[in-house]
């Protein structure tokens, strides 16, 4: 074999080697365009799920914010309401004390 044949193989070889480098190369690049598709779609699912989690959240901080202002409301009820009896406490005692006292007035008349 001449000096050229040989050049000749090994450079035909070379490109089969090449050949051969860039298919697995070609397939890595598939795979890891497969990996990457994968890796997107749970990336999509996991944004659709928090998503739906913000929402709830906000709908329970909404719910949360109507059930305070509702306490708040009742608690202000329970106050007017402690006043009142306070006052009327306070009313009835009086009323006690001036039938007390027009008793003992009356009780001066004999009848």
């Amino acid at each position: 074999m001449s000096g050229e044949q040989r050049l000749a193989t090994r450079e035909y070889d070379k490109g089969g080697a090449a050949k051969e480098a860039l298919e697995r190369i070609n397939r890595s690049v598939y795979e890891t365009a497969g990996a990457v598709s994968g890796i997107t779609s749970a990336i999509s699912g996991q944004v659709e799920r928090m998503d739906d989690a913000l929402h709830k959240t906000r709908a329970t901080l909404d719910l949360a914010n109507r059930i305070s202002g509702d306490v708040r409301k009742v608690s202000s009820s329970v106050q007017e309401q402690t006043a009142l009896m306070q006052e009327l406490a306070a009313s009835a005692e009086q009323l006690h004390s001036q039938a007390d006292r027009l008793n003992s007035k009356a009780g001066v008349f004999h009848v």
